[in-house]
Parts: C-alpha cells; sequence; structure tokens
C-alpha cells in the first residue's frame, strides 16, 4: 500500500494560500497590483476591521470578460504571461496566477466586472475555493473584488491574527508606497466611511509626497535625475538635516515595483554615513529603471524581493546618484545655519563642510543646559559667568585637592569624550554624555516621585507635525498618555497636527525630533501605561540634553559632573545601560610598564 497520496485541489490551494496570503495587507497588495496591470488610472481600496472583516479594490481597469472570470481563479491562470521566456521581458507586477485563488480558498468572495467596450458585465462569488454561476449584471468599466471574512474556515491562523489597529497602519502604510511608486495613478483608502489617503494622479510625485507625508516634508527633499549604464535614478532624498528615528519613510521601487532590498537600502544609507547621528535615517522614495531582462523578480510568491544580474553595478549608479545631489542638499544646510550669502565655496567639498556644521551645532549645546536645579544645588556658576582663565583646559598638573572633587583630581579631556580623573593612584575615565545622561534623567525621574512631572512649557510658536496614516493613528490611540506627560497637541487636519505645549525638559527647538522619537517608541510598544512612557521619554530627552562626545568642556563643566555622578542612583551606567566609568588600578597600570 502506497504511502504517497495526491493531494486535492481545495488542499493544495489551502496550503498555497499560507505563503501567497499572510494578513489582510497581502490581500490588499495582490488586488491593488492586479488592478495596475489591468490599466486602471483610478484604484480605491476600502477595509473594515483592518480587513478582517471587509477589504474591497476596485478600479476603472480593462475588465474581465465571461470567459476570463471563469479562469481568474484557477491556479496558476493569468494573462500576464504565456511562457517561461516571458519573465525575461515582464513588466507586469503580477504574474504567477496564485493570488485570486489561494484567496478565494480561505475567504468569502464577490466579484464585479465589465470590459470597457462591453455592454454588460458579470457577477460571480465565491466561497472557500467554491464558485458559484456567473451572472450578467450591469455594471461600469472596471473591476470590483470584495474579499469578506479572512481565513473564516482555518481557525489556527484566526488565532494568530494581529489587532484590528495593527492591520490598519500595514495597510495604510502599504497603500502610501504603492502611491508613490505610481504617481500617474489615483489611490483612495477609505476605512469605516473615512478617506485616510487620496492621491492627485497628477503623475508628479512631489505633490503625491504631499499628500501622504504632508506639505511640510517636501522643503526637506532634494530632487534626483541620474543615468548612468542604461540605469536610471529617479526621485527625492531628505537633506542631512531632516530625518527620522526608524525606516519607515524609506520607499524604493525597481521599474515601478514596490521592492525590499537591504543592499539598495545600504547603498543609499552609505552615502549619509559621516552626516546622520547614530540610528538615524534618511527619507526617500527612489525609483530605479532597467531593462526587465537585468533583473529577476521570480524570488518569492511575495514579489517583494529582486536580483539584478549585475548587482554591483546598479548598487553603484545608485550610490553614485544619491551622494552626487547630497551635495546639493548639504549645500543648502550649510547655508541655512549660517546664512552664508556669498556662494564661492560650491567648489570646495560639501560633505567636508556638513561635518563642520554637526560640530557647531553640538558645540552650541552649551553646558548651562543643565537642569536649573542642578547649578542650584552646586551654588555653581554658569559658564558665561566664570572668569576666563578658568574656563581653559586643566593644567597637566592638577592644582585643586582632591577632596574639592569628591576625591577625583581632574586631570583633562581624551578626544573631547571622555574625562580623565586620578584617585588614591587609580585612574578614572568618565564617559561625559552618559553621565551627564545618567545625571539628567535621575532629576526628571526625581520630580516625577515628588508629583511635580509632567509640566509644560507653551510654545511661542507652535510646531506644526506632518505625519504618515499610521503615525496619526498611533497619535490618536495615545492622546490621552500624550498629554499627562506634557504635549498639548491640536488636531491641523487630515494628518497634520500643532504642538503648542511640550514637557519643560526638552530644549528648545527639539520638540519635534523628541515627539517623533516618543512616538516612533509608541508605534513599536502598541499602548503603554502612563509610568512606562514617563520612563521612556525621560530616557530619549535626557539623551538629547546630555553633552555630546566630541564635545569641548571647560574645567568647571567636567568638575561639575565628576563631582554629582559618583552621588547619583545607578550611577555607574546610564539610562540606556552603557557604562558612565571604567578605570585602571594602579597595580594594572605598573604590570603594563613591567614594573
Amino acid at each position: 500500500m502506497s504511502n504517497i497520496h495526491l493531494l486535492d485541489y481545495h488542499t493544495t490551494n489551502m496550503i498555497a494560500a499560507g505563503e501567497v496570503v499572510e494578513t489582510p495587507v497581502s490581500v490588499v497588495k495582490e488586488l491593488v497590483e492586479n488592478s495596475i496591470d489591468a490599466g486602471s488610472s483610478r484604484i480605491e481600496v476600502y477595509i473594515e476591521r483592518g480587513g478582517k472583516a471587509v477589504t474591497g479594490v476596485s478600479d476603472n481597469g480593462n475588465g474581465m470578460s465571461r470567459d476570463d472570470l471563469l479562469l481568474a481563479f484557477k491556479k496558476h491562470s493569468t494573462s500576464k504571461i504565456k511562457e517561461i521566456d516571458d519573465l525575461r521581458t515582464l513588466s507586469t507586477l503580477g504574474f504567477r496566477g496564485e493570488a485570486l485563488p489561494s484567496i478565494a480558498s480561505v475567504a468569502r468572495i464577490q466579484v464585479r466586472t465589465k470590459e470597457k467596450e462591453a455592454l454588460t458585465g458579470c457577477t460571480m462569488t465565491i466561497e472557500a475555493g467554491e464558485e458559484s454561476e456567473v451572472k450578467e449584471i450591469g455594471c461600469s468599466d472596471g473591476t470590483n473584488i470584495v474579499v469578506k471574512d479572512l481565513f473564516f474556515n482555518t481557525p489556527a491562523r484566526l488565532k494568530f491574527m494581529k489587532s484590528d489597529s495593527a492591520y490598519h497602519a500595514q495597510i495604510s502604510d502599504l497603500v502610501s508606497k504603492i502611491a508613490l511608486s505610481h504617481p500617474d495613478k489615483v489611490f483612495i483608502l477609505r476605512t469605516d466611511k473615512k478617506t485616510i489617503i487620496q492621491t492627485p494622479g497628477n503623475n508628479r510625485l512631489l505633490d503625491v509626497i504631499a499628500s501622504i507625508w504632508g506639505t511640510g516634508i517636501t522643503k526637506h527633499l532634494t530632487k534626483i535625475e541620474f543615468k548612468s549604464n542604461d540605469i536610471n535614478v529617479e526621485g527625492f532624498i531628505s537633506s542631512p538635516s531632516y530625518y527620522r528615528t526608524n525606516r519607515k519613510s524609506q520607499v524604493l521601487f525597481v521599474n515601478n515595483r514596490l521592492v525590499k532590498s537591504e543592499a539598495l537600502t545600504n547603498a543609499i544609507e552609505g552615502c549619509y554615513k559621516t552626516l546622520l547621528p547614530i540610528r538615524r535615517f534618511p527619507i526617500f522614495v527612489l525609483g530605479i529603471t532597467l531593462s526587465p531582462d537585468k533583473v529577476d523578480v521570480n524570488i518569492h510568491p511575495a514579489k517583494t524581493e529582486v536580483r539584478f544580474t549585475n548587482e554591483d553595478v546598479v548598487h553603484q549608479v545608485l550610490a553614485e546618484a544619491v551622494a552626487g545631489d547630497l551635495n546639493k542638499a548639504t549645500t543648502n544646510d550649510f547655508n541655512s545655519v549660517f546664512q552664508v550669502k556669498d556662494t564661492s565655496f560650491k567648489d570646495k567639498p560639501k560633505i567636508d563642510k556638513v561635518k563642520e556644521v554637526n560640530k557647531t551645532e553640538e558645540k552650541r549645546e552649551t553646558f548651562e543646559q543643565l537642569p536649573s536645579n542642578i547649578w542650584k544645588s552646586q551654588n555653581i556658576k554658569k559658564s558665561a559667568d566664570i572668569p576666563k582663565k578658568e574656563l581653559i583646559k586643566a593644567p597637566e598638573t592638577p592644582v585643586y585637592k582632591a577632596e574639592d572633587h569628591n576625591d577625583y583630581v581632574i586631570i583633562g579631556q581624551l578626544d573631547n569624550s571622555y574625562i580623565l580623573c586620578e584617585s588614591k593612584g587609580d585612574l578614572f575615565l568618565f564617559d561625559q554624555h552618559a553621565a551627564h545622561e545618567r545625571i539628567i534623567y535621575n532629576r526628571m525621574m526625581e520630580k516625577a516621585k515628588n508629583g511635580s512631572g509632567g509640566e509644560r512649557q507653551q510654545l511661542l510658536i507652535p510646531v506644526q507635525l506632518d505625519l504618515t496614516n499610521s503615525e496619526s493613528q498611533v497619535l490618536i490611540n495615545n492622546i490621552d498618555t500624550l498629554l499627562d506627560f506634557g504635549f498639548t497637541i491640536e488636531h491641523f487636519g487630515n494628518n497634520s497636527f500643532l504642538l503648542r505645549e511640550v514637557p519643560q525638559e526638552i530644549n528648545i527647538g527639539h520638540e519635534e525630533l523628541v515627539f517623533r522619537e516618543i512616538l516612533d517608541m509608541l508605534s513599536k510598544g502598541g499602548s503603554i501605561d502612563g509610568d512606562t512612557m514617563y520612563h521612556q521619554a525621560c530616557v530619549i530627552m535626557a539623551c538629547k540634553r546630555a553633552v555630546k562626545a566630541g564635545q569641548k568642556l571647560s574645567f568647571a563643566e567636567m568638575k561639575n559632573i565628576i563631582n554629582l555622578i559618583p552621588k547619583e542612583e545607578n550611577g555607574v551606567t546610564c539610562p540606556h545601560g552603557r557604562p558612565t566609568v571604567i578605570s585602571f588600578s594602579n597595580e594594572f597600570i605598573a604590570r603594563k610598564f613591567l614594573r
């Protein structure tokens, strides 16, 4: 008796659905791509309960005949290719013929479609892969597909589904990015009768970016138009002064196909390597166009991964395109910071200028920004009031007694990042940023314990925030927690908001940056309680207020850190867990010198 069985058609479709249809987001992606391939100029998406209850996609494309509709939900039936060689010249987004039968096997579907030249259209319903009879109806040109009760016949899949809001945010992000890769088409996303996204479809990428991410972002973008080795690169990149704490605002497409490529992303981010702070990411919307026979899209059923016949060339061209146009962006940054009107420096390397700008910006964050109670508790004058000779770097031979520094004698700075001290013959290196960060964090947490946390400062000029749809949803879901923490936020229309009040610990000019980091934190952790948020937000703000690595400190500023940090609770680490100090014993140093 044979142990090998031939699986029936229904079972094979259910198995295939596991690869093609993982979530409601997969359903939206497959249906929208079919609408694009059908030559549509207008595509509407409607979802309920994050797509789990209802996902509808309608378009004004070519539509299907009765015969086409009968074949559309059969396994491996497609209008995109006829034989394997067609993959070499593929210009459509779909080609496998797996999406519709896979979706139909795990949902209830209703289809209405009509060819443009036809007098009437036709309709059909499918439930768990079982098709009804095709009927003739009157309907508009194009195709409308409604998917209901996704995974209703696979309880195990339903058990592991995420929340409605999670899928809502993912679908919003997906439709936004597909719209950016096809600026010539109108995309509309609605949920519960509310319009979330609507793009102009005027084939102007910058207008599409403005409609999705807000008009505020457009002034920070630089246009790219580059061609080399028969490879075109077009789109927009952000200036080094405008960045995000995550990669959600990065869109990359190849031959109008939205793709995910770590190698291509690294090539772009590598151009920003010395221009952005650590763990900060540029914004970009870039399209790469090359001959279809030089790119392989048949890698994975999701069709988001691609390979190139010569990847090194593509990476090099992309890097050249971004690096070249970064010169424009960095020049604008330099001029805006220093208000330079003379452009004679344009012939000089621009990247070096940006390094100078970053250092200057860091130096502007003086030690005077320590919380006022730190200064008062130590009765120390601000650096502006300290005699000039005292601001000179510490002499090589310490002239201060050990007891004046809590048994630490300050020697000086190493690489403008570490404070060198000697105590009882041992050598101590304090990380100035980590130590100062711990001091500021502890002061903010002390205020919370004393009931004085959440104090806010009103902004003379409100900060306008242009958010993505997913970011807006996160903000709305956590509005009470943000208010309790000290943020007063006003809706300004669509996905725009105004910051009118912020926690008083935030430095002037850092309001948007700190708020976006907190919003990013909330998007990763979902809804969190006030205490947890206060702790994590204080970590972010302490990091922003602390002196920076590479920042030269006066002797009084070094002294203030060294006086305070040994007394701090958990003073041996910063709020992120990095050490604030390391030591070398006299015996260890003696051994190194073979004594």
